[in-house]
C-alpha cells in the first residue's frame, strides 16, 4: 500500500503530459463560457434613457415671481431644472430621486422671459432633457409694494446669494406699517417678496 500513492501521482503527471502540460479541454469552455456571461451582463443594461410627461407649469397665484412645474417620468429619476433668462443661466439640482416631481420655479424678475428646461437621469446614468418650455412673468403688484429705489448697486463686489429685508415699519408705542419681506439679486432687482396681511408681525418673523 505504500507504493499505492506515488504510482497514482505518476499516473495523474503522464495525464497532464499527454494534454499539453496546460489546462484541460473542458477548462477551456468554461473560460469560454464565462466571457460571454460578461458579455450578457454588459448587454442587460438598459441604455434607454427615461421618458419625460406631461409638463405642467402652474403660476403661483400669491406671488408672480414664482411657480411650480409639474411631470412625470417613467423610470425613477433625479433631476435637474435649468433656468435661462435676464441674460443668466443657472441649474438647480434637486435630491430626491422618484417618477413624479413638483418643483418650484424661483428667483424670477419681474416682466422678464425665461426658458425652463428639465434633465432626468435614471439609476443607469442615462439622461433625457425636456423641450425648453418659455414663461413669462408678470409685473409686481402695485398695490402691495411701496415704492422703492436701488440707488447702488456693485455685483462684482458682492457674494453669491440674495439680500433678504422687510419693508415693515415699526413705530413706538407699537405700531407698524404693514410690509412685505423682499428678497433681492445683485442687481437690486426683487425676485422674491412675501406678505401677510392678516398678520404681518408673524410674517416679519419668519425672516
Amino acid at each position: 500500500m505504500k507504493y499505492l500513492l506515488p504510482a497514482l501521482l505518476l499516473s495523474l503527471l503522464a495525464t497532464a503530459c499527454s494534454n499539453g502540460g496546460g489546462t484541460s479541454p473542458g477548462s477551456d469552455i468554461t473560460a469560454d463560457a464565462a466571457e460571454e456571461d460578461l458579455g450578457a451582463s454588459d448587454v442587460l443594461e438598459d441604455p434607454t434613457p427615461p421618458v419625460l410627461s406631461d409638463l405642467l407649469l402652474v403660476q403661483n397665484p400669491g406671488n408672480v415671481l414664482s411657480a411650480t412645474l409639474e411631470f412625470g417620468t417613467d423610470d425613477v429619476s433625479a433631476v435637474a431644472l435649468r433656468i435661462e433668462g435676464a441674460g443668466v443661466a443657472r441649474v438647480v439640482t434637486f435630491v430626491e430621486t422618484g417618477t413624479e416631481f413638483t418643483l418650484p420655479v424661483l428667483g424670477l424678475r419681474a416682466e422678464t422671459g425665461y426658458t425652463l428646461t428639465v434633465t432626468a437621469t435614471n439609476g443607469s446614468g442615462v439622461s433625457t432633457t425636456s423641450d425648453p418650455v418659455a414663461y413669462t412673468t408678470g409685473p409686481l403688484p402695485e398695490d402691495v409694494f411701496p415704492p422703492r429705489e436701488t440707488l447702488v448697486s456693485e455685483p462684482d463686489r458682492m457674494q453669491p446669494g440674495v439680500t433678504v429685508y422687510s419693508t415693515m415699519v415699526l413705530w413706538f408705542p407699537l405700531t407698524f406699517v404693514k410690509g412685505l419681506i423682499l428678497a433681492v439679486d445683485a442687481a437690486g432687482e426683487v425676485i422674491w417678496y412675501h406678505r401677510d396681511a392678516e398678520n404681518p408681525i408673524e410674517a416679519f418673523n419668519r425672516m
